[in-house]
């Protein structure tokens, strides 16, 4: 599956899920998906809230790349209450998977010097467990890099049950 490429993105912005699959009580969760150079939560211009609750959700059973090795392949995915969310479930086989979230913008417009952490959305007290990345998985390497991550009213990255390596990221 890919959604979005460098010159083709897309805008993605105003739903309760942003992109999302649903497969967690089945063995076979999402395989193989590449998202990237996305504006997810914000409207075209990269700058005006216009949230989702879950910017990206993901069921998986294999792999996922959010970003790129380049930083045009990278997605802006800012003002959701999770802009992030990966779960594997427990009925899957023990295959291992590989999480890639590279050269993203989360929590940040498109530029990545302003977050969204004081917009209404947030300051509401149902919602202040709001995530940038949250990886709740058995059976997985998450590989966090170069990304910037800002504005989380919670976490800006929480990780259970997974392995990970986070690198060269400005986080805050």
């Amino acid at each position: 599956i890919i959604i979005g490429a460098p010159g083709k993105g897309n805008v993605i912005c105003g739903n309760i899920n942003g992109i999302v699959n649903n497969s967690y009580y089945y063995n076979n969760g999402l395989a193989d998906i590449l998202i990237q150079s996305n504006i997810i939560g914000l409207l075209d211009d990269g700058y005006t809230a216009a949230s989702n609750i879950n910017g990206v959700s993901l069921v998986l059973s294999k792999t996922a790349t959010i970003g790129g090795i380049a930083a045009n392949m990278g997605n802006v995915i800012s003002a959701n209450i999770t802009n992030i969310n990966i779960v594997r479930g427990y009925n899957f086989n023990v295959t291992p998977s590989v999480v890639d979230i590279q050269n993203n913008k989360i929590g940040t417009n498109y530029t990545g010097k302003k977050d969204f952490k004081n917009i209404l959305l947030f300051q509401q007290s149902a919602f202040i467990k709001a995530y940038g990345i949250n990886v709740t998985t058995d059976y997985t390497t998450v590989n966090i890099n170069a990304n910037i991550i800002s504005g989380q009213r919670y976490c800006g990255i929480y990780i259970e049950r997974a392995t990970f390596n986070i690198t060269g990221n400005k986080i805050g």
